[in-house]
């Protein structure tokens, strides 16, 4: 559910902790895990990749999603970051809607980079669900890496091959059950060829068991 890792960016002799986070889906067991592990750690960015809510109807979760908003705007770091996972469709309104209200800025990644001081975040998109509301507005970004990667790459230089976040695995690998929806051959593409330092994907709940994770 939550993984802790530090990420010491090029050039630079300060680490930046960062806390990753996938498939929350509005579960209050996973947020109070989430909560404790944050104070346990003390990331200075937690990270969310992707189903943070859920499609269905909050009568099926522990959480509404404005209570996840609000739960998650209070983490005690410095930084949250979103990528969307296929569950992040008509919830993220009312989700987004109640972070807004607690003042804090709302980093939801699409196809885009997040800077915090040297690290470069690099937040893919979701080939899965409607994006319209996560988007707010925003333009769509193709699944094909090379039509908004090189820009980043341009812009921000090696330091945006630091950290990928991608809600599914790349395909072919052993992140993923490699079965249809479960993972992206363009991710593994964009792997091979640019050779990021480490990616976190989530979305399929079956493999992290089998390998015993």
């Amino acid at each position: 559910m939550a993984r802790a890792s530090c990420v010491l960016a090029s050039n630079v002799t300060t680490a930046i902790r960062i806390l990753t986070a996938t498939d929350l889906h509005q579960l209050r067991v996973l947020y109070d895990g989430l909560q404790k592990a944050v104070e346990r750690h003390k990331p200075q960015i937690v990270a969310l990749v992707g189903d943070a809510i859920d499609a269905n109807l909050d009568q099926y979760c522990d959480l509404p999603k404005a209570e996840c908003a609000r739960r998650l705007a209070n983490l005690p770091c410095e930084e949250v970051v979103f990528v969307r996972g296929n569950h992040e469709s008509e919830g993220w309104l009312p989700f987004a809607e109640s972070w807004r209200t607690t003042g804090r800025p709302l980093h939801a990644l699409n196809g885009e980079a997040f800077v915090h001081g040297p690290l470069v975040i690099v937040g893919f998109p979701c080939a899965l669900g409607d994006e319209i509301w996560y988007l707010h507005g925003r333009e769509s970004v193709p699944l094909e890496t090379e039509r908004w990667f090189p820009q980043i790459l341009r812009r921000f230089g090696p330091a945006s091959r630091t950290l990928w976040l991608m809600h599914e695995p790349p395909k072919g690998t052993w992140l993923s059950s490699d079965s249809g929806i479960m993972s992206v051959g363009a991710w593994r593409e964009a792997i091979e060829r640019y050779s990021p330092w480490l990616t976190v994907s989530g979305h399929d709940h079956s493999t992290p068991h089998r390998h015993n994770l």
